[in-house]
């Protein structure tokens, strides 16, 4: 059965009696539903929360404007660094002109709809098949969330144009990860303060001042470029 790591904090809204369940070491907490959340977990980048509905469910709160006090009360929430919305649906149930899912009058359209709606307002949907599948679904979001994939895009191949000049965010973040041990996060965090370097004008102990950047990397830098 997925889980998540037992040492990984987590806040369930006194609601979630299904994943309190499968989440037995979670904690109740009136931070999930004053923030527009059923669960929230906080990540080394800031709090993940996450609203979770049954395809029924989303259909209920459509109608009765749950769903969209919750979206209000994520977007304008100043303690979420990210905003979720995990669909517990099986796409196989449906009815036999498969226009419609069987518990619910929502259509697969109007659940690609929902989730451009969420893109809009700052939030994303992620599709379960079931309770345990979601908690699977949070952990591999926290763990990305965590590492330097979260920041992947900002590594474009290089490119002619005013992209591909030393001033350029972009291209400078793009040329330091040439060095071996530099990610993106870390990357961009050198050029705010260094930009890029010809040459080093910077030692050991400055380098070494940004987040991300040991001994290892930063003696690494040095020797490329040469001190």
């Amino acid at each position: 059965m997925p889980t998540l790591p037992p040492a990984r904090t987590i806040f369930l809204s006194p609601t979630e009696h299904d994943l309190q369940k499968v989440l037995p070491n979670a904690t109740y907490s009136p931070l999930c539903e004053s923030n527009g959340c059923d669960i929230i977990v906080p990540t080394s980048r800031g709090l993940a929360g996450f609203q979770r509905k049954t395809l029924a469910d989303l259909e209920s709160s459509l109608r009765d404007g749950r769903f969209a006090m919750q979206l209000a009360q994520q977007r304008s929430s100043t303690a979420l660094a990210w905003r979720f919305v995990i669909l517990e649906l099986d796409r196989n149930r449906r009815t036999t002109d498969g226009k419609h899912f069987t518990d619910s009058s929502l259509t697969p359209e109007s659940v690609a709809t929902i989730g451009l709606k969420l893109f809009f307002n700052d939030a994303h949907l992620i599709e379960s098949a079931n309770v345990q599948t979601t908690v699977d679904r949070i952990e591999r979001t926290v763990s990305y969330i965590e590492s330097d994939g979260a920041d992947r895009l900002s590594r474009p191949k290089p490119d002619s144009g005013p992209w591909g000049t030393r001033s350029n965010r972009d291209w400078g973040i793009h040329i330091l990860q040439s060095f071996p041990g530099v990610g993106p996060r870390t990357a961009g965090l050198i050029y705010d303060t260094f930009g890029v370097p010809l040459k080093w004008t910077v030692g050991e102990k400055q380098l070494t001042s940004i987040v991300g950047v040991g001994k290892v990397i930063a003696r690494r830098l040095l020797e490329t470029l040469g001190e």
